[in-house]
């Protein structure tokens, strides 16, 4: 079956590097998140550039850019020793940094890691110091959906389906008055998994049909292909 972890980002456009300002960096950095597996050799590129220009600019922000970007990096090339020592760099710098939205893309960085390294217990530590977080900032509620669903995965990993099951309805309860600037599908997708998981099939089956017709409307092919895997699992 089909999980979504869903990495924390924003996104925007770069337009070159000459003469930069610290609005520059940011924009590099927020354009980096959003390149293919085929570009991570320009990720560490721009790494490299944020690094060297924050220095020089004495961007407050730049170690924390830089090491994500460069655990990213290592990350897409499947090298999780080195991508967990960037992400831990990475965290430091937020912690001194004191900002939320940066704290929590490390932690999730590294729960993520930790999930495709089959340490789900150590994942589940992260994303509960997210959780600690994104309940303390009730008015953002993406965050907060965002971080149930996540959660949820290692716990329905984890084989703990009832904290699973708890957590998606709450990402759901919260989730479904802002459906329109929220991507549910993700939360949709992750309860129909955990039905199967316990063999509830008729159940596991009403979550991924609603998936495949909504992704059927929006015209998203990568998200019809992950539902009509899942409806074949279920019909298996």
């Amino acid at each position: 079956m089909k999980y979504f972890l869903l990495l924390l980002a924003l996104t925007a456009c770069f337009t070159g590097i000459a003469q930069v300002d610290t609005n520059d960096l940011k924009r590099l950095y927020d354009r980096s998140l959003d390149f293919s597996e085929d570009k991570i050799d320009s990720i560490a590129y721009y790494a490299d550039v944020i690094a060297r220009e924050s220095e020089r600019l004495k961007f407050n922000k730049g170690d924390v850019l830089s090491l994500r970007l460069k655990g990213i990096y290592e990350d897409l090339g499947n090298n999780y020793k080195k991508a967990i020592e960037y992400y831990l760099q990475s965290l430091d710098a937020a912690y001194i940094l004191g900002e939320d939205v940066y704290i929590m893309s490390a932690l999730s960085d590294l729960a993520i890691v930790y999930s495709a390294i089959k340490e789900p217990v150590k994942a589940k530590e992260y994303y509960l110091e997210c959780l600690k977080i994104s309940q303390a900032r009730q008015k953002d509620v993406f965050s907060l959906v965002n971080t149930y669903n996540n959660l949820a995965v290692i716990y329905t990993q984890l084989k703990q389906y009832d904290s699973a099951f708890t957590l998606l309805q709450e990402a759901i309860r919260l989730g479904t008055p802002h459906a329109d600037i929220l991507d549910m599908g993700s939360v949709y997708n992750n309860m129909g998994n955990l039905y199967f998981k316990q063999q509830r099939y008729n159940e596991a089956l009403k979550y991924f049909r609603r998936n495949y017709q909504q992704y059927k409307t929006e015209n998203d092919i990568a998200g019809q292909w992950v539902a009509v895997l899942n409806l074949a699992d279920v019909f298996t």
